[in-house]
């Protein structure tokens, strides 16, 4: 769907879907990777190369990074623990985002990736409107069901789904506030 919306032939492209390193990319194996438009590029950076990002976007079609998903069975069982769980993640967020540099320090001493907290400070800074908003519209702990229900109808018309399904179909509303 996003090659169409771009005007790319997906005949003239080949995909492959699998595992994949940043190493792969790196040595040409690979031409492009998916991955976060955070750390990725700070990794790329430290290893003296410059990251090009292609946004996975077009006006028909605005994707969700860091989506929870839970079956409905998990939900009904367990509607208290979720929402505690998405009440303290959230909170957690906030809280890296009120004291960056503390935040900073305490991925770099348990996190194998991210060892650098001058760096992670950095990453942390980039993340702060994704996760605080702007105009004190928060972005983090919300859904908007309009625009999922634009990339439902995208993806119905490129043939990704079946048919077309509504977004409260496929998002339980009962979370569908900000935490």
């Amino acid at each position: 769907t996003i090659l169409k919306l771009h005007g790319i032939n997906a005949a003239e492209v080949e995909i492959s879907v699998g595992t994949w390193t940043l190493d792969d990319l790196v040595t040409g194996r690979l031409d492009a990777v998916q991955g976060y438009a955070i750390t990725e590029p700070f990794e790329l950076r430290r290893r003296g190369l410059t990251p090009r990002l292609l946004p996975v976007k077009h006006h028909h079609l605005h994707p969700c990074a860091q989506v929870m998903f839970a079956s409905l069975d998990s939900i009904n069982t367990h509607e208290d623990a979720l929402r505690r769980f998405l009440k303290a993640t959230f909170a957690g967020w906030r809280a890296a985002m009120s004291d960056i540099n503390t935040a900073a320090e305490l991925v770099a001493v348990v996190s194998v990736e991210q060892p650098n907290a001058a760096e992670n400070r950095e990453i942390l800074k980039s993340m702060r409107q994704l996760v605080l908003g702007v105009e004190g519209k928060p972005v983090l702990g919300t859904l908007d069901p309009q625009r999922w229900q634009t990339n439902l109808q995208t993806y119905a018309h490129h043939g990704m789904i079946e048919r077309l399904v509504s977004a409260r179909e496929i998002i339980d509303m009962r979370f569908a506030t900000t935490y």
